[in-house]
């Protein structure tokens, strides 16, 4: 046999050795929760994959390291890598102070969101003419394609759970809440004292069931979901007249400012329009500055039914962008009482009819801009 053999045959040996170790490697982790401890514990298969010294890795702003040392500078080298070029398949380093004489790094990023980076390191190799040859690169690409694979899939399960876990939540405090309500409709009371207690009980009940049904259909509508209409005849005018009423707040001394026409009809579902009204005017009569008006109007162009709700904020430049997101972390009065949810719902039911519903503030206004068709084709 001669030496194009030899080298043949030696280069095809270590392709099948690498090919199995990644593969065994990627059922260990399939069947782990703790990906970070797997990778490292697993350092035997990451180095028969790609000769190495020593590995490291990061996910969620934790380092691991075959060797402890080298767990802070995994975290220096995912943050200086991130800044240079995050986004490349693989990447190359030479440290210029070595940590117990490892020199040589290979990178690859596995998980942008998570801060999720594996790392080989090598010791200086006089023989070698380059630290990292083509065939380690190929390796180190392919594994990072699985990585992101896996944490796809583990991502995609882990909303699949967290959906389910919300809906049986969901069920779970509905029914009681639901007895609660019904109860104190059944309670014997006297005194003006007492009946303000039950209807206060009867009404933070209603609230808390109405914020359930909500995230119920939320949840719903991220699986799939679409919302059904009843379309009717309405007669949007007086809805919103109707809906303010009850919205109200009883001792409210600043009266709303209205320019809403008489008559002005379209067809619409008349129960989920009047949760969108309720969601609309509930937000603007809590997030107002105190002792400042809503004003509401109504109307009409291009065949649109145009509706806008505007309230005076103390709070100035709102995360215009995030308010209709139910998971947005974003601080400030409106998300922390929660009405993602209630505004996303909103802007899905004006959706589901044709429309749209966005948001504007000019300096210390916010107003809610909702546009329904008078029919929907």
């Amino acid at each position: 046999m001669n030496v194009s053999h030899r080298s043949a045959s030696a280069s095809s040996l270590q392709s099948d050795a690498a090919r199995r170790a990644r593969l065994q490697l990627l059922k260990r982790l399939q069947h782990s929760d703790q990906l970070l401890d797997t990778l490292i514990t697993s350092s035997d298969y990451l180095s028969e994959l790609l000769p190495c010294d020593a590995v490291a890795a990061t996910l969620d702003g934790e380092a691991r390291g075959s060797d402890p040392a080298l767990a802070p500078l995994a975290r220096h080298l995912a943050d200086t890598l991130a800044a240079q070029d995050g986004n490349a398949p693989c990447l190359i380093q030479r440290l210029e102070r070595p940590v117990k004489d490892l020199s040589e790094v290979l990178a690859i990023r596995f998980d942008a969101h998570h801060d999720g980076w594996l790392f080989w390191f090598r010791k200086p190799d006089a023989s070698r003419s380059l630290a990292w040859r083509t065939e380690d690169l190929t390796q180190a690409e392919r594994l990072r394609t699985d990585l992101l694979e896996l944490r796809l899939t583990q991502m995609q399960q882990t909303v699949a759970a967290q959906r389910r876990w919300i809906s049986a939540l969901g069920h779970s405090l509905y029914n009681p809440l639901q007895s609660i309500g019904m109860s104190v409709g059944l309670l014997h009371v006297s005194g003006d004292r007492n009946l303000d207690l039950q209807q206060h009980i009867r009404d933070a009940s209603q609230r808390m069931q109405a914020l359930i049904r909500r995230t119920l259909e939320v949840n719903r509508l991220h699986e799939g979901e679409r919302i059904n209409l009843s379309l009717a005849d309405c007669d949007l005018s007086a809805l919103i007249h109707e809906r303010l009423i009850a919205c109200q707040p009883n001792n409210d001394t600043a009266q709303s400012h209205l320019d809403i026409p008489t008559g002005m009809t379209a067809t619409l579902d008349t129960s989920r329009c009047s949760e969108l009204l309720d969601i609309l005017l509930n937000n603007a009569f809590g997030h107002r500055r105190r002792g400042t008006p809503v004003s509401i109007s109504l109307s009409e162009a291009d065949r649109m039914l145009c509706l806008q709700v505007a309230n005076q904020t103390s709070e100035q430049n709102l995360p215009l962008n995030t308010l209709f997101n139910p998971h947005s972390h974003a601080e400030g009065p409106l998300h922390r009482s929660g009405l993602g949810i209630s505004l996303y719902l909103a802007r899905e039911i004006a959706r589901a009819h044709g429309g749209s519903l966005q948001a504007e503030q000019n300096e210390e206004t916010l107003c809610f801009v909702c546009c329904l068709p008078r029919a929907i084709n």
